[in-house]
C-alpha cells in the first residue's frame, strides 16, 4: 500500500542533490497528508521520482518496494525560482512521476489526483498540529504546538486559544531544516508550567522552550 512520496536529483551534486530534497519535502509531506492509500497497489509503500536532465530509465523500476520512476526537469531552474515557484514545480515534478507510475501498473489513479487538488487547495501550505491540545489547570486556556513546514525551514510555534476555540496568541518557539530526520527531535513533551505558561522538551530531554501568554519564547 502507497503512503510515502519523494522527489530525488540523482544526478546532481551531492549539495544540491541534498538541498533539493529537503526544499521538496514541504509539498511531498503536505501530498502524504492529502492521499488516501488504497490497497490495490500491492506491497509498494513508497513512490519516489527522480528529476534528472534526460530520461533514460522510462519504466518504473521496484526497488525494495519503492516504485522509482525517471522524469525530466531542470534542476538549476528549480534551484533560482521563489519559494512558491519551487512548491509548484515539486507537485509538477511529483504529479508527473505518479501519473507514469500509475499508468504502467494500472492503479486507479483517483486518489493521486483528490491529493493534487487538495494541495492546490490548501494553497500549498503545510500546517499541522502536534499532539492534542493541552489545557491549563484554570480550565481557561488552551495550547498546542503549530508545524509550519516551509520550502526552507519548519517552524513551531504555541498557540494559545480560549475554551471557545478562538486564537489568542501564537508564539514561535523554535526553527530548523525542513527535515522530518532533524525536526522531529522536538517531538518529546509538551505541558503547562503555570497557569499561562507552556514548556516544550526535546527527546533527549537537554532543549526546552517556554511561550506565555505576554513573553517570548526562550530556550533554556
Amino acid at each position: 500500500m502507497i503512503k510515502e512520496f519523494d522527489l530525488d536529483a540523482p544526478q546532481e551534486p551531492k549539495l544540491a542533490r541534498l538541498m533539493f530534497r529537503k526544499e521538496t519535502r514541504c509539498i511531498t509531506a503536505l501530498f502524504e497528508r492529502c492521499y488516501t492509500p488504497v490497497k490495490d497497489t500491492g506491497s509498494a509503500w513508497k513512490i519516489l521520482v527522480e528529476v534528472v536532465a534526460k530520461v533514460n530509465k522510462p519504466q518504473c523500476r521496484n526497488l525494495l518496494d519503492v516504485l522509482t520512476i525517471e522524469v525530466e526537469g531542470d534542476i538549476d531552474k528549480y534551484m533560482r525560482m521563489d519559494a512558491s515557484s519551487k512548491q509548484a514545480s515539486a507537485l509538477d515534478y511529483l504529479m508527473e512521476g505518479v501519473e507514469k507510475v500509475a499508468c504502467q501498473m494500472k492503479w486507479d489513479i483517483t486518489s493521486f489526483y483528490q491529493a493534487k487538488l487538495e494541495v492546490l487547495n490548501r494553497n500549498f501550505i503545510n500546517e499541522w498540529v502536534w499532539k492534542s491540545p493541552i489545557i491549563n489547570k484554570s480550565r481557561k486556556l488552551t495550547a498546542e504546538i503549530l508545524v509550519e513546514h516551509k520550502v526552507a525551514e519548519v517552524q513551531l510555534s504555541a498557540r494559545f486559544r480560549d475554551m471557545n476555540g478562538n486564537i489568542l496568541k501564537v508564539q514561535h518557539l523554535v526553527s530548523d531544516e525542513p527535515n522530518e530526520f532533524i525536526f522531529d527531535q522536538y517531538f518529546g513533551k509538551f505541558r503547562w508550567i503555570n497557569d499561562d505558561t507552556v514548556e516544550l522538551i526535546s527527546r533527549s530531554g537537554d532543549k526546552q522552550f517556554s511561550a506565555n501568554m505576554i513573553d517570548s519564547a526562550t530556550l533554556h
